[in-house]
């Protein structure tokens, strides 16, 4: 009778007792859980919204990066626009010259020396435009050859802060899941 006692005895005070805090972290509950990997979700998506800002600081100055070289293309295009136009002037006082000075041989073979002034001083009129659409034309291809360079320059330099700014949010992301991570392991 007395092993009955004990064993009955022994059962209420298991039923009776509150579980140990050993014990209460082995049983998993459900709730907690749940709690657990909601946390999860919501460190990560605050890691990532806090990663923002400094993801939008880089792309500002992208952005005006971007801008210098539209504006430059722009210039670039007025530029090529204006050689065109000048290089077509050029080209037609050349041949404008070339047909003067065939009508100027021909009227010294016929002797009329009236004619021959008249379409040498043509002749001198027609050079003297010649040359400042050429030297105009020189002047505009060497500014055209720096903002080229400046194009190029600068599009490497977008081409650059594209790969840093991928690098550098690779790197934030990694460090803001790394450190949600360590938040989460304590």
């Amino acid at each position: 009778m007395m092993v009955l006692a004990l064993t009955s005895a022994v059962a209420s005070a298991l039923v009776a007792t509150p579980m140990s805090a050993p014990f209460q972290s082995q049983l998993p509950s459900s709730s907690v859980h749940m709690s657990v990997h909601g946390s999860r979700r919501a460190v990560l998506a605050g890691a990532v919204a806090a990663a923002v800002p400094l993801v939008v600081s880089a792309k500002a100055s992208l952005q005006t990066d971007e801008k210098v070289l539209v504006e430059e293309e722009k210039a670039l295009k007025a530029l090529d626009a204006e050689i065109k136009k000048d290089r077509k002037l050029a080209f037609e006082d050349e041949i404008a010259l070339s047909k003067a000075n065939d009508a100027y041989l021909e009227a010294l073979k016929k002797g009329d020396k009236k004619k021959a002034g008249e379409l040498r001083a043509q002749i001198k009129e027609i050079q003297g435009r010649y040359l400042a659409e050429e030297n105009l034309v020189k002047s505009l291809e060497s500014e055209e050859t720096t903002l080229v360079a400046a194009e190029q320059e600068q599009s490497a330099k977008i081409k650059a802060d594209l790969k840093i700014e991928k690098a550098e949010e690779a790197k934030e992301l990694l460090e803001v899941q790394q450190a949600a991570l360590a938040k989460l392991g304590k």
